[in-house]
């Protein structure tokens, strides 16, 4: 099964596949571990409802679970609020759509995936200088920029450690240029955060044409700034397309909580007694930012619908062949696991599913977490 969890003010996704109904433990986060009894019949939902709802109540503002396999999904519960009664008065369930913070990444992730594998030319370990914005690659020729790859992204590897593109790609500008290069894996935004002008230069060059002429006259600082915005257009059409369209469910996604989802959408609280809660940004934020998607973060899912995703992700071949889908994490090599963020090890797991370890991905912003197992 796959094991989603939303939590709000923490929203929390997660997925694991469990063959049977007693798992070593529950969610692993900031959530009490569950424990069921074991049956001949396996898998309870009735039993695995009320055992999440005994642990998560009064805990958090609002929470929504779904366990789901490839056939769908086989057990959801919710509880809580999604708005508190003084600001909006809606409860929690699992078809509310909720921030998943950067579980954006493993979305962008498998749509950079899905496209590369479409275009045979362009490997994992191919430079991905060639298709980031004009000006960078006028300004970074020559550097150690040059050097980095696909999969160093997907990893995490580059060796970026700062916040902001530019920033990390000033900083490596300033190394020796040495390709190919080797990295510790260190989790940072930006190496997904780029995957908008890979995707977009790969998947639509008459667009960046037509972006590059406009932006063509601007100080390199604006032109950064204006191209971070331009570019996220075309990356969410592909997400859309190839993604969001092509789930074994077709899946109902936004980063514009505001209009796309209200009035029903979560909010983020501070704790459970806060009775203000935000989005991510309002419409008018929104659009005074450029009214774009970011590949890193701010997505909305629902519980099901992000459980729709991780099934067509690792159950089928709507988005990446077998052997793309393999890569994504090998159990005897954990550290070339792309996309995911980090993996869980447990005897139980290995004990109920054949496989100790299994990766995960979280998420945490402006009052939501969630985790994708």
């Amino acid at each position: 099964f796959f094991q989603l969890l939303l939590l709000l003010p923490v929203t929390m996704v997660s997925f694991r596949p469990v063959h049977r109904e007693k798992p070593a433990r529950g969610i692993h986060m900031p959530v009490p571990a569950l424990h069921f009894s074991e049956q001949a019949t396996g898998f309870n939902a009735v039993l695995f409802e009320d055992a999440v709802n005994k642990k998560m109540k009064n805990t958090v503002k609002g929470y929504a679970f779904v366990l789901a396999d490839k056939d769908g999904i086989k057990a959801r519960c919710a509880g809580g609020w999604a708005q508190d009664p003084a600001d909006g008065n809606l409860r929690m369930s699992t078809k509310i759509p909720s921030c998943i913070g950067s579980i954006t990444k493993m979305m962008s992730a498998a749509a950079l995936l899905n496209l590369l594998e479409a275009m045979p030319d362009v490997k994992l370990d191919n430079s991905i200088f060639p298709n980031l914005p004009k000006k960078w690659q006028q300004k970074y020729a020559g550097t150690q920029v040059e050097c980095i790859t696909y999969r160093q992204l997907l990893q995490h590897r580059t060796g970026f450690n700062l916040s902001g593109d530019v920033k990390n790609l000033d900083a490596m500008a300033k190394k020796p240029k040495s390709c190919p290069y080797s990295a510790s894996r260190d989790y940072n935004n930006s190496n997904i955060s780029l995957l908008r002008f890979l995707i977009t230069r790969l998947a639509y060059p008459q667009d960046v044409a037509a972006i590059e002429q406009k932006l063509a006259d601007l100080p390199f600082d604006e032109y950064s700034t204006q191209a971070n915005v331009e570019y996220s257009f075309p990356y969410e059409r592909y997400v859309k397309k190839n993604i969001l369209d092509k789930g074994l469910v077709p899946i109902t996604a936004s980063c514009r909580p505001e209009p796309d989802f209200m009035p029903k959408v979560a909010k983020g609280y501070n704790d459970r007694n806060d009775t203000k809660g935000v989005l991510t940004n309002t419409a008018a934020e929104h659009e005074e930012k450029g009214n774009h998607c970011a590949p890193q973060g701010s997505w909305y899912f629902s519980a099901e619908m992000l459980a729709h995703f991780g099934r067509t992700l690792l159950y089928s071949n709507n988005y990446l062949t077998n052997a793309t889908r393999n890569m994504l994490f090998n159990p005897r090599q954990t550290n070339d696991r792309l996309g995911w963020a980090n993996f869980e090890t447990h005897d139980a797991f290995g004990k109920e599913t054949g496989q100790s370890d299994w990766p995960w991905h979280d998420g945490a912003q402006n009052g939501y977490f969630a985790l994708l197992m």
